[in-house]
């Protein structure tokens, strides 16, 4: 059992943010390498829907199940790590929106396409350290 210390608790769910956030890098990698040549496998776009969003159903499953698993055992909830929790769910959308919006007019860069894997290992790793986001 981790404890109920509220650093503690962030540095979990920082660590949650952070594998996810490399788990997302990870198969945008795939695309982005694959983008100068065949890929060796062709993913269809239904695949890469579920991904993302069985990646993201994921992401808030894991931390916050998690932080409400170790709250009932211990018989306390300590609102701030929850908080700092949902702020980086909402940052994750709002990136991942905005990104999205970069790379549905088809023409451009596709390196937006990174930006919401990388707000996830960077906003993990900050919460990792135990403080709290704002």
């Amino acid at each position: 059992m981790t404890g109920l210390n509220p650093s503690r608790l962030r540095c979990v769910l920082g660590g949650i943010a952070a594998v996810f956030g490399l788990v997302d890098l990870a198969a945008l990698a795939f695309v982005l390498l694959s983008s100068g040549g065949p890929a060796p496998i062709m993913i269809s776009a239904r695949a890469w829907s579920g991904f993302f969003f069985v990646h993201f159903i994921g992401l808030v499953t894991a931390g916050l199940g998690w932080l409400l698993a170790v709250s009932a055992r211990a018989g306390v909830f300590h609102g701030g790590p929850f908080i700092d929790y949902l702020l980086l769910l909402t940052g994750f959308i709002l990136v991942s929106s905005i990104s999205g919006s970069f790379l549905g007019r088809g023409a451009g860069p596709s390196w937006p396409a990174l930006l919401p894997g990388l707000f996830l290992v960077g906003m993990g790793l900050r919460l990792r350290n135990g403080l709290a986001l704002l």
